[in-house]
């Protein structure tokens, strides 16, 4: 509540509408509201809704703010994307609270995975992932790169090795070898194919993990956390966004990567003046932000939503063909293709008529307003991620219930936001058969895997020193 007043005051002594800033204040507090009541992050659902909220635009609000640029500036239809931000909050909020009524008294997931068997389900998810894509490649090549796409083993390494060890040692200790290796081994895959994606996951699913299991920080941690997280922002961002054009030299010679990160500051002031010699079609602040451009979705939803408003709403057939493609293939062989954040992107004029490649990501929320105007965003957005949080709920439940859960957490940071309405529907479908048969895999199939590596009967994450019983002192025999 302080920090959304505070908000508000800067932005109103900036020269904001005093209503525009009530909507984000409002937007701050419903999101508040829903992301405490159904369990922050140790929901899925309360993961969710706060970076739904903060990734559309809440966070581009935080850095106009301190920027001292005007809301309106660059967007024509401010007021009303944000409006249709904090009712669509509302509506999400409702759905996660409704669902918590149907929760099962245990889900199905909760349970499996002990501090007997995480050692083992640790070491079989760090095998897998890094053994897995190289084994394909030598196998069928062909293969090889769809196993990378699919294969969720290597984050949830992480996810898991950290969660429990935060709880084994109650918040003192977080890294174990496995979770150290395979942290190292994705950063280092990152680097060398400049994916911001690769690079950054391990990192944020140790904080996740962390964040969830309450990992407690000592000032020298924090110390070294923040200049590492300056790094990232600073260097890494723009280090990835020059680096891709020399993807096919650094596959032959790695060292390419290393010698761009010889001179970061160099290497960032070129990246700096590319972006602000480049004009861009939609945009929210006055000048490139770097990083902070690709986290607020306000410019393409406003552009979507004013058409919207000119042509009136589309109708819901590309709700229908998101649910259509849950059919298989040997079912459905015709299935239609998925092309909606093309072709929104072709209608708001911001690609070139023959490009029907290019992924353009949208919020949920422009697109449930495109689709069906205030009927999408206060109803069908809200029942389609009321049967999301249910599904979580029922396979899953918390972080402290089920640990894969987290997988879902680290996940909804990634892509939640820009995912309209087509991930929630993915997640109910596609994700949960995913991390079902992942977590049957891991607790059933690949300790294998880790009884091979570990030995018979060494399953403990940590050992932790067992306290002697102490012998009780026979009493003296009375002298006579």
């Amino acid at each position: 509540m302080l920090a959304g007043a505070l908000l508000v005051a800067v932005l109103i002594a900036e020269g904001n509408s005093p209503v525009l800033c009530l909507t984000i204040l409002g937007w701050m507090l419903v999101t508040n509201f829903s992301f405490n009541i159904v369990g922050g992050f140790r929901n899925p659902a309360g993961s969710y809704i706060l970076c739904v909220t903060l990734f559309t635009g809440l966070l581009g609000v935080f850095v106009k703010a301190l920027t001292n640029e005007p809301l309106v500036s660059n967007v024509a239809n401010a007021d009303q994307t944000l409006l249709i931000y904090m009712l669509g909050t509302c509506g999400t909020a409702f759905a996660a609270v409704l669902s918590t009524r149907f929760k099962p008294k245990k889900a199905f997931l909760a349970g499996r995975l002990t501090q007997d068997n995480t050692s083992q389900v640790v070491l079989g998810c760090l095998a897998v992932g890094i053994g897995l894509p190289y084994i394909l490649f030598l196998l069928a090549p062909s293969l090889a790169s769809i196993a990378r796409q699919l294969n969720i083993t290597l984050p949830l390494a992480i996810l898991i090795g950290v969660y429990q060890r935060v709880k084994a040692t109650g918040g003192r200790s977080s890294f174990s070898w496995p979770v150290l290796i395979a942290w190292a081994f994705s950063s280092w895959v990152g680097l060398v194919s400049y994916s911001k994606e690769a690079m950054f996951a391990p990192s944020l699913a140790w904080i996740v993990a962390a964040a969830a299991a309450r990992l407690r920080l000592s000032f020298l941690q924090v110390l070294i956390l923040v200049p590492l997280g300056a790094f990232a922002v600073a260097v890494l961002v723009p280090f990835s966004q020059y680096g891709r054009n020399f993807r096919a030299e650094t596959a032959a010679d790695p060292g390419v990567a290393y010698r761009m990160l010889k001179h970061p500051l160099a290497l960032r002031a070129m990246v700096n003046a590319a972006a602000e010699s480049r004009v861009e079609l939609y945009h929210w602040f006055n000048k490139p932000r770097g990083i902070f451009d690709r986290l607020t979705l306000v410019p393409i939803d406003s552009a979507l939503i004013s058409l919207t408003d000119v042509n009136g709403p589309i109708g819901l057939q590309n709700t229908f063909t998101y649910f259509e493609n849950i059919i298989p293939h040997f079912i459905l062989p015709n299935k239609p293709e998925i092309h909606s954040g093309n072709d929104y992107a072709h209608e708001i004029g911001m690609l070139a008529p023959a490009d029907h490649t290019t992924g353009i990501s949208f919020s949920p929320y422009g697109d449930a307003y495109h689709q069906a105007g205030w009927v999408g965003v206060l109803l069908v957005m809200p029942a389609i991620q009321f049967l999301m949080f249910a599904a979580m709920n029922f396979v899953m439940g918390s972080t402290d219930e089920a640990p894969w859960a987290l997988f879902f957490v680290m996940a909804f940071a990634h892509i939640a936001a820009e995912g309209m309405l087509q991930f929630p529907v993915y997640i109910i479908s596609f994700g949960m058969e995913a991390i079902i048969a992942t977590a049957f895999a891991m607790i059933y199939v690949t300790p294998l895997i880790g009884t091979l590596l570990l030995g018979p009967g060494k399953r403990a994450v940590i050992r932790r020193p067992v306290p002697r019983p102490q012998q009780r002192r026979l009493a003296a025999p009375a002298q006579g």
